[in-house]
Parts: structure tokens; C-alpha cells; sequence
């Protein structure tokens, strides 16, 4: 990690990111059971699911600290895509951005079947 991950407090995963741990994850699975595990995980490390939108895929994480925005696409019925935006609320993020995108892929790749990185450039 550099210093300037060190110092950022917003860390975001896209498709084609330099950075093979931050680009976007597929699953071969359904949009609902990605939903369904982010749910999860939101109760398990104390988030608050402040919004959902069905209709844009984005779901919304929220505690006292960070917020995390989870963008999940359905490709076909057996491939979806997630990709993560972390915000930290301090003025030196301390890679804590990156090891939540870190931490919560695992927690998805222990639930779904892991089907690849970057598979739609």
C-alpha cells in the first residue's frame, strides 16, 4: 500500500482498477442472495441499512463512522457483479477503506460461489 492509500479515506472498487484486490467481483449467483448476504453482514458488524434501491442495484451500509455503497448487478441468472464504495468519516482514512472492501469481499466469497475479477471490461 502506498501513502496516499494510507491517507485516503474514500476507496472504491471498478472494473478495470490497476489494484486486482479492488476490481469488481462476480458470483454465480442471484441478485436477491447477494442482497440477502449483505443484509448479513450489515447485522453482523453493526450497519444500518439506511436505503435500498431495487431499481438501480445500490444498497446502502451505514454506522457511526463509515458509510459503504454496494452496487450489484445481475448480468444473467447465474452471474452478478458487486462493485464497493467505502467512506471513512475521519481525516486520515488509515487503509481503513481498503481493508473494509478487503473483509467484505471475503465475507461474500465464503457465502457465493467466486466466479472471477473483471470479467466485463
Amino acid at each position: 500500500m502506498s501513502l496516499s492509500n494510507y491517507l485516503a479515506t474514500v476507496a472504491e472498487t471498478k472494473e478495470n482498477h490497476l489494484d486486482k484486490h479492488y476490481k469488481t467481483r462476480y458470483y454465480r449467483t442471484k441478485y436477491t442472495k447477494i442482497k440477502e448476504s449483505l443484509e448479513l453482514y450489515a447485522k453482523e458488524q453493526g450497519f444500518i441499512i439506511t436505503k435500498v434501491s431495487d431499481k438501480f442495484g445500490e444498497i446502502f451500509l451505514q454506522k457511526n463512522n463509515q458509510h459503504i455503497i454496494a452496487t450489484v448487478i445481475q448480468f444473467n441468472p447465474l452471474e452478478t457483479g458487486i462493485d464497493l464504495k467505502v467512506q471513512v468519516y475521519k481525516l486520515i482514512g488509515r487503509n481503513k477503506p481498503y481493508k473494509e472492501i478487503i473483509n467484505l469481499y471475503n465475507y461474500l466469497d465464503k457465502h457465493h460461489q467466486f466466479k472471477g475479477v473483471g470479467l466485463h471490461p
